[in-house]
């Protein structure tokens, strides 16, 4: 390759307007069901295994939009391995 064949190229890329990024995939959501225990510890329950939340406001949130399919999975599996 000559140089001035590297400069064509290098000028092109550089010329080639960019794209946007495109949008993540949403992921697949699944419901859930909001409890507090009797020593304030909020949770949420999908799939029938229990998930630790921070307070009232993120267990509403999941309760609204659902929780990943993945956060049910990973607390299905670790209820399993606790039992």
């Amino acid at each position: 390759m000559n140089i001035q064949s590297e400069r064509s190229r290098f000028l092109s890329l550089i010329s080639a307007p960019l794209t946007q990024p495109s949008a993540p995939a949403k992921e697949t959501t699944v419901p859930c069901e909001a409890f507090v225990s009797p020593r304030g510890q909020y949770y949420v329950v999908a799939l029938g295994a229990r998930i630790d939340v921070a307070n009232a406001s993120t267990a509403r949130y999941y309760v609204k939009h659902g929780v990943t399919i993945g956060q049910a999975i990973r607390a299905t599996i670790k209820e399993i391995q606790c039992s």
